[in-house]
């Protein structure tokens, strides 16, 4: 995969978030691509939903505060529209029981705000899947206090995002009764900032990501998988 598409996919802090496609490629492999039932939920400009259709799977990709023109557009300049249906939904109010096999967020679970709202979000989420389907998530985790005062000064959405930690994962995720959960990134983000986040990315992945504990890496994912009963 080349520099342009996964910029296209991820879209932001590229060689941090780019981790994520070969550990969801994995989880994916046991699912039937002609038959699985998938949805990207706040795709935005829809780069999940275009990864999951270059690998073979139709998917439903939706939002509720985009349009999802920029979504279509990229979709076709990759050819794989056939594979992609487009609708609205609202994570808060959303009914589908049993119906999907995978459902994937890429930083949507903290722009909910709070917890009381995200266990809301995974509540629905947990009902619309199949038993046996799974979750594949990726979200800014809390980090360390370097990088909670960063995004503060940094970002726009910095004083309201709901950052993740290794308890609140434990206790909003407790419906879903299997699950593996990997953090990634130390320097890398800082670096976005002044150019500098394919240099600082690369000390993270010789070193830091290896020495630097969890709990201060500031990119969370993972999946969830509903058991079957």
């Amino acid at each position: 995969m080349d520099s342009q598409q996964l910029n296209d996919i991820i879209n932001w802090d590229v060689e941090t978030w780019k981790d994520v496609l070969p550990y969801w490629k994995d989880k994916l492999s046991d699912y039937d691509k002609s038959s699985a039932v998938c949805i990207e939920i706040g795709a935005r400009d829809g780069g999940i939903s275009l990864w999951m259709a270059m690998n073979g799977f139709q998917v439903t990709c939706s939002d509720i505060h985009y349009d999802l023109e920029d979504a279509k557009k990229l979709h076709q300049k990759y050819g794989i529209s056939n594979n992609v249906v487009y609708q609205k939904i609202d994570l808060l109010d959303w009914n589908e029981k049993n119906t999907y096999d995978v459902i994937i967020v890429k930083s949507v679970l903290g722009a909910l705000q709070n917890e009381k709202r995200i266990e809301t979000a995974l509540k629905n989420i947990y009902g619309n899947l199949k038993e046996g389907g799974i979750l594949l998530f990726a979200e800014n985790s809390k980090a360390t206090f370097i990088h909670q005062q960063f995004r503060k000064r940094f970002t726009d959405w910095g004083n309201s995002w709901f950052y993740f930690n290794e308890q609140s994962i434990t206790t909003l995720f407790k419906e879903m009764n299997v699950m593996d959960v990997k953090y990634n990134g130390v320097l890398a983000v800082c670096g976005n900032r002044i150019g500098m986040s394919k240099f600082f990315s690369k000390m993270d992945k010789s070193l830091l990501n290896k020495i630097v504990p969890d709990k201060m890496k500031y990119m969370v994912f993972g999946y969830a998988k509903k058991q079957s009963n």
